[in-house]
């Protein structure tokens, strides 16, 4: 399973960026955040919320060494949104091997 590295993290950095729903100013503070030691916050879970055309709510989430996804919150669903979800979180399957 893939862990967040700074390989990983800038390969969902691409994804993300590819499909239009992170700025490119952003990469510093993701990859930083998700570098962070598990410990500094009391978990193994990870989630970097970067809007985008998901919403306020959009979400990158990556649990332990799962592959990560994104998501938004329910109320900001539509079926627009619910498909770009679906192929961002196809893609990230692919591009670790799922």
């Amino acid at each position: 399973m893939p862990k967040p590295t700074i390989k990983n993290i800038n390969i969902v950095f691409d994804v993300l960026l590819e499909k239009n729903e992170i700025h490119p100013s952003n990469r510093d503070s993701i990859v930083n955040y998700l570098t962070e030691p598990p410990s500094k916050y009391g978990s193994t879970f990870r989630e970097y919320r970067f809007c985008g055309s998901l919403g306020f709510g959009g979400k990158l989430r990556w649990h332990n060494n799962d592959v990560p996804y994104v998501d938004c919150y329910k109320e900001d669903e539509t079926p627009e949104r619910n498909l770009k979800i679906k192929t961002i979180n196809e893609i990230l399957s692919k591009k670790f091997g799922i």
